[in-house]
């Protein structure tokens, strides 16, 4: 995204609550950028509290209009009361 520029909210990750319980985390994806995406989860924000969360059951959906990225989507592993999610993009 462009730092200089306000975002469509469609472009932002969002965090949801899913049906069964738990939250759900997703974030769109470029299909051609050399990255790499992690989403974390941290119970009280600290320094080296934050954790990887697996995402080998996630969820890929093309994006209607958008060839070039897709959605990408992963239950959160329950916790605390509190719980704080992010997304880590490392460039490749």
């Amino acid at each position: 995204l462009d730092p200089l520029s306000s975002p469509p909210a469609e472009s932002l990750p969002l965090l949801s609550a899913v049906e069964s319980g738990g939250l759900s985390f997703s974030y769109r994806r470029s299909k051609s950028a050399n990255v790499t995406c992690e989403v974390q989860i941290s119970d009280n924000l600290e320094s080296g509290s934050w954790e990887t969360v697996d995402d080998s059951e996630a969820t890929y959906e093309e994006i209607p209009g958008d060839s070039t990225a897709e959605l990408v989507t992963l239950r959160l592993p329950s916790g605390a009361d509190k719980r704080f999610a992010r997304l880590r993009v490392v460039l490749e």
